[in-house]
């Protein structure tokens, strides 16, 4: 039996280099794969904060203006960091609630929005608070008056007896998520 048994060190070399190149390619492979984990997570962040935007957006527009015969105080009332107004669109998070108070908040860095859904005769039945952007530098929330000569962005919205035609949500950039421009247009107001 004059058989050599084993490898060679030329086998070995090539073995090694062979494993050499899979462990590479397998660590690229991995490192990809968590970069696209972080990446999904980040996504679904951003989604739900986006659909948020658009939830806002939407209930914005439908703000019920004060003259709106209800046993629901329904006013809108806006300062440069604070919008409060009220809505009778669905909710979607209370299903069982008549309307919907909301009030957007700037303050130490974040834009928020708070969700407080009302029964029939006004009396909050639940609420909730969510953030919409973190980071936010100069955040200012202003008011079209269309009815105004000439018309005009405001700072404040203090009309008792009805709503403005826009509504704008700015901020700097570099917001977490990125904050662009946020105006809407409020269906019943009046004179736009």
């Amino acid at each position: 039996m004059g058989g050599k048994s084993g490898l060679s060190l030329f086998e070995t070399l090539v073995s090694l280099a062979l494993l050499s190149f899979l462990a590479v390619g397998l660590s690229a492979s991995l490192g990809l794969g968590v970069r696209t984990l972080d990446r999904v997570r980040a996504s679904a962040n951003l989604s739900q904060e986006l659909a948020l935007r658009a939830q806002l957006r939407n209930w914005l527009a439908t703000a019920t203006p004060p003259q709106r015969l209800t046993r629901i105080e329904t006013r809108l009332v806006g300062q440069p960091g604070r919008l409060e107004f009220v809505t009778f669109a669905p909710t979607g998070f209370s299903p069982e609630a008549a309307a919907l108070s909301v009030i957007v908040e700037i303050e130490a860095g974040l834009i928020s929005m708070t969700l407080e859904a009302l029964d029939d005769g006004g009396t909050p039945i639940e609420n909730s608070r969510r953030a919409l952007a973190s980071g936010v530098v100069n955040g200012q929330i202003s008011y079209y008056d269309a009815t105004a000569i000439p018309p005009s962005w405001r700072s404040e919205w203090g009309e008792a007896n009805r709503i403005p035609s826009l509504v704008r949500i700015e901020a700097d950039n570099g917001s977490e998520p990125e904050w662009t421009e946020f105006t809407v247009r409020l269906q019943y107001a009046d004179g736009s």
